[in-house]
């Protein structure tokens, strides 16, 4: 009787093979959970902004005027749009969402990695209260 030491080529490619698949279904798998919390980080921006909107609406009734009212305003008479920039700067934006690793004061768009702060709100009063939207 022989005795087999080692493993064959059959096995040994075998054992290749299976580690493989098992590397792609776990990068699939965490690519997969990192973009949705990318998106999920996002939606949390989005929501910061329209609530400091809101908030900058509430504490200046004054600039939501039938005169500030823009073509965008939806057919809202009473509106007004200001960008996250100006948010960040009057301190309307939780500074937990705010990016000054980078040396800037801006907030950072997490699935494209471009900058927010030129995006517009729009801010408008209806039925006695204040709302606001991204545009």
């Amino acid at each position: 009787m022989q005795n087999k030491k080692g493993f064959t080529l059959v096995e040994l490619l075998a054992v290749i093979i299976i580690l493989g698949l098992v590397i792609t279904i776990s990068f699939t798998s965490i690519n997969a959970v990192r973009n949705n919390s990318l998106n999920n980080l996002l939606e949390m921006k989005q929501d910061a902004i329209v609530q400091g909107a809101i908030l900058y609406g509430q504490d200046n009734p004054e600039m939501l005027t039938i005169e500030s009212a823009t073509n965008d305003c939806q057919g809202n008479s009473y509106c007004t749009k200001v960008t996250v920039q100006f948010l960040l700067e009057h301190n309307y934006i939780d500074s937990e969402y705010i990016d000054e690793e980078s040396g800037n004061y801006d907030m950072i768009n997490d699935v494209t990695g471009e900058s927010m702060a030129n995006l517009e709100v729009l801010i408008y009063r209806k039925n006695n209260s204040i709302y606001a939207e991204i545009l």
